[in-house]
């Protein structure tokens, strides 16, 4: 089984080295985020700009300055460079949710194919953020790491990484409600602090004036009250509840891309659509606390727990946040581990699975993996939004996965950093 394992690493690490010169070859979002960080550094407004075709810059002044470095690189290293930093930061993200577990009784056999199954569960998300040059593997990472640091004590470092991960996108603020409640109060006061600061650092190379002017426009553009935000129709590749919603309550939304196939349920205005979704943004928040079962300021009975409760957390920001494509259904990465966890172990105790829960992890596969699949059907699977069905049938999963998990916080001393 050794042999079998060093046999199965040349042949990624070959695969890996033909992969990476030949993705890095097309257009991708990162030649986006390098014209914006060029515009940034002469003095643009890169959020009032528009880059390739219409395409917006949404992230952080401070992001357009960390890239300085691949702006006065030739494209193409360029993409090579930031695809290989890829690759390494989605390794480390994988390793960090396998602490989680206790894998010591997994036969090697069966921790080989139990790998090997959940990164074939996530291919579709993890190659669309290769492919693109997205940010969204980066974000993971900073999530995973700083909530590693911040359970090892190492409080400041773990604080300053949830924080640029907030500076950068927004979406780890999700991860500051569940801090909260497991009583990190200092670490949410480093990482408001380390905020606050990284606001301000550009502008010591735009000026404080040009940076302010910036941060203003940013708030503007990523505001989730944005009408366009509620609608999000405009892409028809985007995902989360501001796409599927529009499209099941509504006849006619801006999607220029839209088949001539029925799909919405009803028809009716778009401000109730607004409020609608407000509402189940709120009660899907609410359910934190159905999957959380313990009492504010205790600890999760188990790092299995604790991993079930942050994967929750984490697809929700697909789900919840407006103006997401389908790669940032990555968040639901840790989510899938968890869940194949789970079979694999009940396969290890009883040798077997309810049918039920195998079919709704092969349903949420093929919904989510469609793309990947048959993507000669792409237009109707992006028509009818199923990679969104995914991430609801994966949320439900994680609800009723909750129950049958103990509740009772453990102590401190029990808890494993």
């Amino acid at each position: 089984m050794i042999q079998m394992n060093k046999i199965l690493k040349y042949i990624l690490l070959i695969a890996t080295l033909i992969y990476i010169p030949l993705e890095a070859w097309p257009h991708q979002d990162f030649d986006i985020f390098l014209l914006a960080a060029k515009d940034f550094i002469s003095g643009g407004n890169i959020f009032s700009h528009s880059y390739e075709n219409g395409f917006h810059f949404f992230y952080s002044p401070l992001f357009a300055l960390l890239l300085q470095p691949f702006v006065h690189m030739p494209i193409y290293p360029a993409r090579i460079i930031w695809l290989i930093l890829n690759i390494f930061a989605m390794k480390r993200c994988f390793n960090l949710i396998l602490t989680y577990f206790d894998l010591q009784d997994f036969p090697e056999k069966t921790k080989l194919l139990f790998k090997i199954s959940t990164l074939a569960f996530s291919a579709k998300f993890i190659l669309d953020n290769f492919h693109n040059g997205q940010v969204t593997i980066f974000i993971l990472l900073l999530i995973l790491e700083g909530l590693r640091l911040i359970e090892g004590n190492k409080i400041c470092t773990g604080s300053m990484l949830i924080a640029l991960g907030i500076n950068i996108k927004f979406l780890p603020l999700m991860v500051l409600p569940l801090l909260f409640y497991n009583r990190r109060l200092k670490s949410l006061f480093y990482i408001t602090g380390y905020y606050l600061i990284l606001l301000v650092i550009p502008a010591a190379v735009v000026g404080w004036h040009q940076n302010n002017i910036l941060l203003q426009q940013w708030m503007i553009e990523i505001n989730p009250m944005n009408h366009r935000h509620l609608i999000d129709t405009d892409e028809t590749t985007l995902s989360g509840l501001s796409t599927l919603l529009p499209t099941l309550l509504m006849d006619k939304v801006p999607d220029f891309y839209a088949l001539d196939l029925k799909r919405n349920l009803c028809n009716i205005p778009e401000l109730w659509v607004g409020r609608c979704l407000q509402i189940i943004r709120i009660l899907l928040l609410l359910g934190t606390l159905l999957i959380l079962r313990r009492p504010p300021f205790s600890n999760p009975a188990s790092r299995e727990k604790a991993l079930l409760e942050l994967s929750y957390i984490l697809l929700l920001i697909p789900l919840l946040f407006p103006h997401q494509q389908q790669y940032a259904f990555l968040f639901m990465f840790p989510a899938s581990v968890f869940m194949l966890h789970r079979l694999f172990r009940r396969y290890l105790q009883n040798n077997s699975a309810p049918f039920l829960f195998i079919f709704s992890l092969i349903s949420i596969f093929l919904l989510t993996n469609a793309h990947l699949i048959l993507g000669t059907y792409r237009k109707y699977y992006d028509h009818f939004k199923i990679c969104t069905y995914g991430g609801l049938w994966m949320l439900i999963l994680l609800f009723f996965s909750s129950q049958k998990l103990p509740a009772n916080p453990i102590s401190e001393k029990k808890k494993v950093d």
